[in-house]
């Protein structure tokens, strides 16, 4: 009898003892993944996961950036530099870029100087009325009457209101003789001892009973409350009812108050970093009766400037320069000839004809006195101009739609002419009715970064002001534009003087928008399909060329980041390197998965990247070193920064994460504790694509490190569903794992543990049948 030889049956073991990251291609290898979640490089060639995520703050914030060790948020409508509330911002998500020592938070526009951790703004918008003709215009100065005295504070203010509707925010005047009381208003808790300290109060009735607002008056000042929608306030003990008020923005009329009086006015409320904190207080500190500067606040020697709203715009001036402030006198000084002021002047109503068929002159009547002078032939002065004059000498005529003379006629007094075309009504020059803005404009910017000490931003808007070298003037371009502020001054991108400090300003005429833009190696301004980039060391050195690349891909403008001298960024067609000459996509082991939307960091090896596919968020790691990418979880990043050498992540719940902890495990959504770090490994199909004969696989040897508090286990698709094969626990050791011998062309593992684990080695051993037989079916 003839048995069958065992012996010949041939058993073959393969091994992997290096493990690759993710690889979504019909190429993926043996030890390559086709699915992961939560797996770090960091143990290379080892399969180990990612370390832990500490919850540094949840203070539902919406941007963050890190300047000198310090942590930068913007918590709602606060920004915050070290856990300090420095002032109010819009809320939202920002770009920020450190000058000189101004840190720089766009679109808001504003700074924090950093020598005194105070907001400042980098344009500036000073609004002024000319009561009583408080505004005076000389050819070369522009005075404005003295505003009060303000000092800017910032307090705290826990919720002191409530309805039944919920907390409501509020703003309120307080008026006092003793600044010290006026502001123990506002600080720490409303305090209604603060408030008898101005000598007690009580409820008045403004307007007998049909009242539109209520005030608290103490003493003989009054704090009336405004923006107010409720039905009952509390203030410790004390409480009463109210009826439904509202109030203007405008301040209060303080001339009735006595001179030596302090009065409060609230600028914004804002959440505190918790939400137990209570609320925060911006206010200004008014000191009544006393006169201030209104511009030197806010302005400075050589800012450049547009002035708008005066009469008829005689007195408007575009991208003016301050060449002196006379805080005394609250005067602005510029350079001669910058303004037209007239002596007298009128807007014509219909078209003004002179017809020298039946007039021998035409004439300007002002205050009894005919100025005359004759028009060319068939010469007609359109409506809606403005005719003036200034020393006699001349009628000119302006264009309110230009803000330029037009048209200029020199004054005859000698003419015998007996018959004259009258314009009349010529009124002197009267500011009282002017409403005057003094702006210090900074362009809208889409994107920011600081070279050399500069600001550099790009616009999109279609429309923007630059300065054209040809003709010397201010001109409206319709395209795309990059700005460079003056040297060491995020402030001042007006000023050309050719001199090395200059700011510096250039259109482009390729379409698209810009994307995003970074310092590396120069400036670099990305469009999806193309790179504007500047070198040079200031305006006369700068040299602006252009390259057809992949660039950054629109709605990805926080996914660059520098590691080792090579800039990475996600482009349409995935995530690129670049060194300075053609980016290279790094990212072609993704296989075709399209991804936008995405934000990036480093910890200085690892690139980190959240990005969204068909409304799935995912966050991804690039391994620089060995070129590996990896999976971590869903999560959807806002902002990365480095502090203290670790990366933080803000993510979209508003919750600060630093990355890679020293602990296993992850902070839990509602904030009640920590989780064990879990996490999968799924194999991409072992085939032993070097023979055409199905395989009957009969084990899996695993070289495991399982520590303490880990765990392991083991799924098969071995010719059909997935299985669960075995778990373990604590130990480092091999695991022989047998399977059942299906005939097929393939087999894959998929591992799910939690931290700490680590795979050091797979094997898996097989047997070979025969090309011919139906998959899936035992021998």
């Amino acid at each position: 009898m003839l048995l069958p030889d065992l012996n010949s049956i041939r058993v073959t073991r393969r091994q992997e003892i290096s493990f690759s990251g993710l690889n979504f291609t019909d190429g993926a290898r043996a030890g390559e993944l086709s699915a992961c979640d939560n797996l770090s490089t960091r143990r290379f060639p080892l399969l180990s996961p990612r370390r832990g995520r500490k919850l540094v703050s949840d203070s539902g914030a919406s941007s963050i950036f890190e300047w000198d060790g310090k942590l930068v948020e913007v918590i709602g409508g606060g920004l915050y530099y070290d856990g300090e509330l420095i002032g109010s911002v819009t809320p939202g998500e920002k770009q920020f870029a450190v000058v000189n020592t101004k840190l720089c938070v766009f679109p808001d526009k504003v700074y924090i100087d950093l020598t005194n951790n105070t907001l400042g703004y980098l344009g500036a918008d000073i609004t002024t009325t000319g009561d009583a003709n408080s505004i005076t215009l000389t050819g070369s100065s522009f005075k404005a009457a003295l505003h009060p005295e303000i000092k800017r504070d910032i307090k705290g203010l826990p919720e002191f209101f409530s309805t039944s509707g919920g907390d409501k925010d509020f703003l309120l005047y307080v008026y006092g003789t003793d600044a010290n009381a006026v502001e123990a208003c506002y600080d720490g808790v409303w305090d209604v001892a603060a408030l008898n300290n101005l000598t007690g109060y009580r409820l008045r009735d403004v307007l007998g009973n049909h009242s539109s607002y209520m005030q608290i008056e103490v003493g003989e000042i009054l704090i009336p409350a405004r923006d107010m929608d409720y039905t009952k306030l509390v203030h410790g003990s004390a409480s009463f009812s109210a009826d439904t008020w509202s109030w203007t923005d405008q301040l209060p009329d303080t001339r009735n108050y006595n001179g030596e009086g302090y009065y409060g006015v609230v600028t914004a409320v804002i959440g505190g970093l918790m939400e137990d904190d209570g609320k925060i207080v911006v206010y200004d500190l008014y000191h009544v009766g006393t006169a201030s500067p209104l511009f030197s606040r806010r302005l400075k020697f050589g800012d450049i400037v547009d002035i708008s709203g005066t009469l008829y715009g005689f007195g408007d001036a575009e991208k003016a320069k301050i060449i002196g402030i006379d805080d005394e006198t609250n005067t602005l000084a510029f350079a001669d000839d910058t303004f037209t002021v007239p002596t007298a002047c009128v807007e014509l109503a219909e078209d003004f004809v002179y017809d020298e068929n039946r007039y021998g002159c035409a004439q300007f009547l002002y205050d009894g006195t005919y100025y005359l002078f004759v028009m060319p032939k068939n010469d007609v002065i359109p409506a809606g101009s403005v005719v003036f004059i200034t020393d006699g000498a001349k009628v000119l005529v302006w264009s309110q739609e230009e803000k330029h003379v037009i048209k200029e006629y020199e004054a005859d007094q000698t003419t015998t002419a007996q018959q004259y075309a009258l314009i009349d009504g010529a009124v002197p020059y009267d500011t009282s009715a002017e409403t005057v803005s003094v702006k210090r404009p900074v362009p809208d910017f889409d994107f920011i970064c600081e070279q050399d000490n500069r600001l550099w931003g790009v616009s999109n808007r279609q429309e923007n002001t630059i300065w054209s070298a040809e003709t010397k003037k201010f001109e409206t371009f319709t395209s795309r534009c990059i700005y460079a502020s003056a040297l060491g001054d995020p402030t001042n991108f007006w000023t050309f003087e050719g001199l090395s400090t200059d700011a510096w300003q250039v259109a482009v005429g390729s379409e698209g928008d810009f994307t995003a833009m970074c310092r590396f190696d120069g400036v670099c301004c990305w469009k999806e399909r193309k790179l504007y980039r500047v070198t040079g060391s200031y305006p006369a050195e700068y040299y602006l060329f252009d390259r057809d690349v992949d660039g950054v891909q629109a709605g990805s403008g926080k996914s660059l980041a520098v590691i080792d001298e090579t800039l990475f960024y996600k482009g349409v067609s995935g995530v690129y390197a670049y060194r300075g000459g053609t980016p290279q996509l790094v990212s072609s082991a993704l296989g075709n998965h399209r991804y936008d939307s995405a934000v990036a960091g480093s910890d200085g090896q690892r690139y980190y990247i959240s990005m969204r596919e068909d409304n799935t968020w995912g966050l991804y790691t690039y391994d620089t070193q060995t070129s590996l990418w990896m999976h971590e979880d869903g999560a959807q990043a806002v902002d990365f920064c480095v502090l203290g050498g670790k990366l933080l992540m803000l993510d979209s719940g508003g919750r600060v994460l630093q990355l890679d902890d020293d602990s296993w495990e992850d902070p839990k959504e509602d904030g009640s504790g920590y989780t064990p770090v879990q996490w999968s490994a799924t194999f991409a199909p072992f085939d032993e694509r070097d023979m055409h004969e199905r395989k009957y696989y009969l084990r899996i040897l695993l070289r495991v490190e399982i520590e303490s508090g880990g765990t392991l286990f083991v799924y098969v698709k071995n010719g059909g569903a997935w299985k669960l094969l075995n778990g373990y626990g604590e130990g480092t050791r091999t695991i022989v794992i047998p399977i059942f011998p299906n005939r097929v062309d393939e087999m894959q593992i998929s591992l799910v543990g939690t931290a700490p684990s680590a795979v050091l080695s797979l094997a898996r051993e097989y047997t070979v049948g025969s090309i011919y037989g139906e998959e899936g079916v035992a021998p």
